[in-house]
């Protein structure tokens, strides 16, 4: 059996725009209009193909992993 995780940072939906809105207006404030952003939000079909792609044969002996696909947003 194998086992492994795609764990996504922000995704671009519906949902998560007034999410980034906010952050990215607290992020100017707190910048001073200055920082720019530097965030890329996954979009759905990212992840599918992270997804599809651990199912192929050629990823048959990935097993036991985590594939963190948020764009280094939570990087510090």
């Amino acid at each position: 059996m194998t086992v492994n995780v795609v764990s996504p940072g922000y995704v671009e939906t519906d949902m998560t725009a007034a999410i980034r809105d906010r952050l990215q207006k607290e992020s100017r404030e707190e910048s001073g209009g200055t920082q720019k952003e530097n965030a890329k939000y996954s979009k759905p079909e990212e992840i599918a193909i992270a997804i599809v792609d651990l199912c192929e044969q050629t990823s048959a002996h990935v097993n036991g992993e985590e594939i963190t696909l948020d764009s280094g947003i939570f990087l510090s």
